[in-house]
């Protein structure tokens, strides 16, 4: 691991994924991207919005393979949550100009609309960002509040807290996923919570 930031705590995982499962990742996404969804903090609505117009195929628990399984098993191994509190893994697709504008991934208790949510599911407490890719420009993962930006290599992650040592929110953990300038950009994204999630 490369530390990027202490506080709060970013680091760059160098080698989390193998090459070859990163191309098998891409080929399973392809023909299954839908349009990138948000959760809106002002409705509590789920749905599309500008500001997030990546494509996105998920794997919930009845589309995993053994590649799947085996990105999941190494986000336990990393970072000792295990699998049973994570979302299913989402494939996420960037082609030139697409972008997920600076948001966070934490479900905010101060807009009251997330408080179900919360409490049947918990909060996301960590995010695991894998780069799939190598043949794009720009692209990388912004840190707007702290100044920084990360790409890694195909099979590298990023991974980032999005609470704090108290299990607040961390809003310094506010990110982009920015828009490349040439190529497709293909990541990896994981969302790991303090619950066991539903077997959906």
């Amino acid at each position: 691991m490369k530390v990027v930031s202490d506080d709060p705590r970013i680091v760059l995982v160098e080698g989390f994924l193998a090459p070859r499962c990163a191309h098998w990742l891409k080929r399973r996404a392809e023909g299954r991207l839908a349009r990138g969804m948000i959760n809106d903090a002002l409705t509590g609505e789920t749905r599309e919005h500008p500001m997030r117009t990546a494509n996105v195929a998920s794997f919930p628990i009845l589309e995993r393979d053994v590649v799947v399984a085996l990105c999941q098993a190494r986000a336990e191994m990393v970072t000792g949550v295990p699998i049973a509190l994570h979302e299913p893994p989402n494939v996420i697709s960037y082609l030139p100009g697409q972008q997920f504008e600076p948001h966070f991934d934490f479900f905010d208790p101060l807009s009251g609309h997330f408080d179900e949510e919360i409490g049947l599911f918990g909060q996301r407490v960590l995010t695991c960002v894998t780069y799939l890719s190598r043949d794009f420009e720009a692209g990388e993962t912004a840190f707007p509040e702290l100044g920084l930006k990360v790409k890694g290599r195909p099979g590298d992650c990023v991974l980032f807290a999005n609470v704090d040592a108290r299990g607040e929110p961390e809003r310094r953990s506010l990110h982009a996923g920015l828009p490349p300038t040439g190529g497709r950009k293909w990541v990896l994204s994981q969302w790991l919570r303090n619950k066991p999630q539903a077997l959906v």
